[in-house]
Order: structure tokens, then sequence, then C-alpha cells
């Protein structure tokens, strides 16, 4: 890792889906010194597309500049679409696709950890609309994968602590002793699933950091 200046403890990036989580956490665990956030999400990115904006060497950028400790990462709700590999459409889940997104997200967590920094690595959980929620189940199998091969990448699936029996979708959730909606639009989570999700990233963040609290 190269030396540099020291900038907030976390950053905290991704898509549309990050953006709620992104202010719960901010408003309720990024309070003190220790755990300064950095904050950014685009709407309608991810890593397959670089075109329309370039994550993986945005990240980097940032992450060189800014030197934080932990990087958080939750931006896979676009990347759920067929791409052309050597001239053909490769289909989500297909052998081509798997292994170009396999290469891409592995390329992005070993640039991030050559910087210095531990990374948290957050998938999806499961939509509402059937086709999404299985392109997201095969994205989430990509990254736990990727992470157990990168030392330093934890892997945190929502769906562990959002989905529903089984894996499935649900749009609301038992919390407090009551069935609570923490859905906005069958993708992303409204206010009360935004502060239910930051809750369980934030135990990620307190064991990577050795926060204790």
């Amino acid at each position: 890792p190269r030396p540099g200046p020291t900038g907030p403890a976390i950053y905290f990036a991704g898509d549309s889906t990050a953006a709620g989580p992104e202010w719960a956490w901010w408003y309720y665990h990024a309070n003190s010194t220790t755990t300064k956030t950095l904050s950014e999400y685009q709407v309608g990115t991810g890593l397959l597309r670089s075109g329309f904006f370039d994550w993986p060497r945005h990240l980097l950028g940032v992450v060189a500049e800014r030197r934080p400790k932990l990087v958080i990462w939750m931006g896979s709700a676009n990347d759920g679409q067929a791409v052309i590999i050597n001239g053909r459409y490769a289909a989500v889940g297909s052998p081509p696709w798997v292994a170009a997104y396999k290469k891409t997200v592995g390329d992005v967590m070993a640039s991030l950890l050559r910087e210095g920094c531990k990374v948290l690595w957050i998938g999806e959980a499961a939509m509402q609309d059937p086709t999404l929620s299985s392109s997201m189940k095969v994205i989430d199998g990509v990254y736990a994968a990727e992470a157990r091969a990168h030392r330093g990448v934890v892997f945190f699936n929502p769906g562990t602590v959002l989905n529903g029996p089984h894996g499935a979708y649900e749009g609301s959730l038992k919390l407090h002793g009551q069935m609570v909606p923490v859905r906005l639009d069958g993708i992303h989570l409204n206010e009360a699933g935004s502060i239910y999700l930051a809750d369980a990233i934030a135990k990620y963040v307190d064991r990577m950091l050795g926060l204790g609290r």
C-alpha cells in the first residue's frame, strides 16, 4: 500500500439501492470520528458498463486519494443484463457472462486491496420481479465466490436479513413486534428498510474495523 493522506475512515459507494442505506448509515452510525464516512451513489450504474460510469476506475481513484480504512460497495442492481462478449450476446448466468463478471469483480476487489483498505461487498436482496431477482441471485453468487478468493474482502448478502422464507421477496418485515413495510418499489428500500439494513451493516463494520461497539 502507498502512504498518503488519511481521509474518512469509510467510503460507502454504489448505485441507487445504496442511497437509502447510505443515508441511514450516516444518520444513525457514522456520527463519530472513528466512523466518519464519505458517501456516494450514482443512479443507473454498475460494474458492467463503464461507458456510462466507470466505477472500477472511479473507486480506485477515490481510494488512492482519500485512503479510507474500509470501502463499502453496494451496486449490483443494474448489472443483471446481457453483455456482448466476442461479438455475441451473453445472457445473465451463462458461462461467458459469469466468467466476464467474475473477472470484473475480482479485478475491482484486488485493486482496492492493493491500496491497503478492507472491503465490505454488499449484494442485493430478493426483488419483486422474478427475473430481476433471479439475476441478483446469480450476481450474489459471483460476489460470494470472489470475496472468498480475496482476503480482506467480506461479502454480506442483505437477503439474510431482508428476504422471507426460502429466499423469497418480502415487502414487509416484523420489526419491534409489528409488520412494517421495508420496500419502496419492489427494488429499493424505504426509510424503515434502510435503517434496518444499516443496523446490519454496522455489525460488519464494527467487526472489520475492530470498533467493539
